[in-house]
């Protein structure tokens, strides 16, 4: 199989941001330490324990979409707004941290992989409308 030949530049950075998006699921979240005199505490959830859930399914989504459905206006429409909604779940956990919670590296990567699944979604979209123009232009 010829990567090059059957993914477009979109469809690869669709399916990156949606490895990114899946394996951030199973990193930690949100960490947490609490220092009590000479004992440290730390704590962390990864993001399966949580909406890490949701955006492992979108991951999935995504890649179903590159895989499935033809890379028309269809399927970038899918990937743009799967990864939409994956930057929204990740921003939002991380704004709603408070007190000695602080976001953990499974968080940032989600938001990554999110913007890149929005791009994509984006980049396939404007180059499926211009060469649907340059087609109708002939």
């Amino acid at each position: 199989m010829d990567v090059d030949a059957d993914f477009s530049g979109a469809e690869l950075l669709a399916l990156g941001g949606a490895g990114v998006t899946a394996i951030a699921a199973f990193l930690p979240w949100v960490t947490a330490g609490v220092e009590a005199g000479p004992v440290d505490v730390s704590a962390s959830a990864t993001g399966i324990e949580g909406l890490g859930v949701i955006t492992l399914i979108l991951a999935v989504v995504v890649v179903a979409a590159v895989v499935a459905l033809d890379w028309d206006s269809r399927g970038t429409f899918v990937v743009a707004v799967a990864g939409l909604v994956v930057v929204i779940v990740g921003l939002g956990e991380i704004l709603d941290l408070e007190g000695a919670a602080s976001p953990g590296i499974g968080l940032y990567l989600t938001v990554l992989g999110g913007i890149a699944a929005l791009a994509a979604g984006a980049w396939g979209h404007r180059t499926e409308s211009t060469d649907a123009t340059a087609g109708t232009a002939r």
